[in-house]
C-alpha cells in the first residue's frame, strides 16, 4: 500500500493506492479531498469527500462525504460530524456496524503526552 499527496493552506489532496485489496489480489485506489477551515481558535469546520474505485470496486465505486464540527478545549477535541456515501442498491447498508447510510457521528478525543503547561 502507498500514498502520495500534498497540502496548501487548509487543503488537502490525496491518492491511496494498494495492490492487494483485503488480501483478494485485486487494485484498489482511493482519492480524497479535504478542507479544513478555522472559525475561531478553539473552532474548526472540516470538510471531506472521498472516492473508492479500481478493480476491487468493478461496478461498486463509492463516494463518500463529511462535514465536521470541532472544538478544543484543552487536551480535548469534542466533534459532531455529518458522514454518508452514494451507495445504492446492493452496497447499500443500513444497518449494523457496516452502515454507509448518511447519519451523525461525535466524539471526544486527545492526543497523549500531553504537554507540561
Amino acid at each position: 500500500e502507498a500514498y502520495a499527496g500534498f497540502g496548501a493552506g487548509g487543503f488537502e489532496l490525496l491518492q491511496w493506492f494498494t495492490d492487494d485489496y483485503s488480501a483478494l489480489g485485486q487494485k484498489a485506489l482511493y482519492t480524497e479531498a479535504n478542507y479544513t477551515a478555522p472559525i475561531s481558535e478553539s473552532l474548526e469546520l472540516v470538510f471531506h469527500a472521498g472516492y473508492s474505485y479500481g478493480d476491487a470496486f468493478e461496478d461498486a465505486e463509492l463516494l463518500d462525504y463529511g462535514v465536521q464540527l470541532n472544538y478544543t478545549a484543552g487536551n480535548f477535541v469534542l466533534g459532531a460530524k455529518l458522514v454518508g456515501t452514494d451507495a445504492s442498491g446492493d452496497l447499500k447498508v443500513s444497518d449494523d456496524v457496516f452502515n454507509n447510510q448518511p447519519r451523525m457521528l461525535v466524539s471526544i478525543s486527545t492526543t497523549l503526552p500531553w504537554d507540561a503547561d
